[in-house]
């Protein structure tokens, strides 16, 4: 790395590594899942970083979303820390924040109930009133008009066709992958790495989904991202098994290879090859932020296991609302 990029990440990566020696520790996990109640759950986070967030919250849903708006205040000042080189990354890394905005006003416009502000997350780009005004749309065909002149004008060629909200999500999905890999192409490599080891878990995820629910080949193909390390070959070798539990056996071999190597039963064979590959991540982000202890690496390795953290509060907390025994939340958590 050049003597002035170093320079450059030299005070964020100060800050951002302060950050990170107060995330949750394996010991307040374990107290969190034993513990007796969601009330007492949030007592146990009073003393952490989570204090504010979460003060004088006593409701599931509201402990919930509390919590995504803590992750994503996080980001945003990850990325208002980060030198200029990384900053545009992340500005559309936080771009999924708007897209899960645009797909809560499509399935208040499909379903006919619900309250945008109620449920947004607070990520205001210039198009967050565009995206309320869409909510309030009487149907999906004019949803997509009110996008037209936006980058989100492609879901009018959708709906058009089918007023599929699963169709729309998937290529909002898509679209954002592919906007966030075209903008690292020419980033350190580093960077490359760690948004494409993301996408070779979606695309894994995928073919995983399309064994489970028989879809055929050439339907599936147009699902799959551009691959990152996984070859396609790989990937369609494993759209071609005939059951989920041989389906993983293509990943050995590869950096998934822990999943080739795993128990499976076919009734929770999705469940837990998501949690393998979640934790896969979070071994990756470890690795990265000690690897790369002068460059993006401290920022990009903190922001993803800031974000598997949150992911494990929430589960606990959803878990503990549905009244799930303590181990069974254990097996669940990244």
């Amino acid at each position: 790395m050049k003597i002035a990029q170093t320079l450059s990440y030299g005070f964020s990566n100060s800050v951002i590594k302060a950050k990170k020696r107060k995330l949750l520790s394996d010991s307040e996990i374990q107290n969190l899942v034993q513990s007796d109640s969601i009330s007492e759950a949030v007592g146990i986070l009073d003393s952490t970083v989570y204090r504010n967030s979460l003060y004088g919250k006593t409701k599931y849903k509201e402990i919930d979303k509390a919590l995504s708006k803590h992750l994503l205040e996080v980001e945003k000042e990850g990325r208002r820390y980060s030198p200029e080189p990384l900053q545009d990354v992340l500005d559309i890394y936080l771009k999924r924040w708007e897209i899960q905005n645009l797909k809560l006003a499509l399935r208040i416009v499909k379903s006919k109930r619900g309250s945008f502000r109620d449920k947004a997350f607070p990520y205001e780009t210039g198009l967050f009133e565009t995206i309320e005004n869409i909510s309030k749309s009487e149907d999906l065909t004019e949803a997509s008009k009110v996008l037209e002149e936006t980058e989100y004008g492609f879901l009018e060629a959708v709906f058009e066709k089918k007023t599929d909200l699963t169709q729309a999500e998937i290529k909002l999905d898509q679209y954002y992958y592919k906007k966030l890999m075209k903008k690292i192409e020419k980033k350190p490599k580093i960077i490359q790495q760690f948004f494409g080891i993301q996408i070779d878990k979606i695309n894994i995820e995928t073919t995983l989904r399309a064994v489970k629910e028989q879809i055929e080949e050439e339907k599936i193909n147009k699902y799959i991202l551009p691959p990152y390390k996984l070859e396609i070959e790989k990937l369609e070798e494993i759209i071609n098994t005939e059951d989920l539990k041989s389906a993983v056996a293509p990943l050995e071999g590869t950096m998934f290879h822990e999943l080739a190597n795993m128990e499976l039963e076919d009734h929770n064979t999705m469940t837990k090859t998501n949690i393998q590959l979640q934790r896969k991540i979070k071994e990756l982000s470890k690795k990265i932020y000690r690897i790369e202890s002068l460059g993006p690496g401290v920022i990009l390795g903190f922001l993803m296991l800031k974000r598997l953290e949150i992911q494990n509060l929430r589960k606990i907390f959803s878990y503990k609302n549905a009244g799930w025994p303590n181990e069974k939340i254990q097996e669940r958590l990244i």
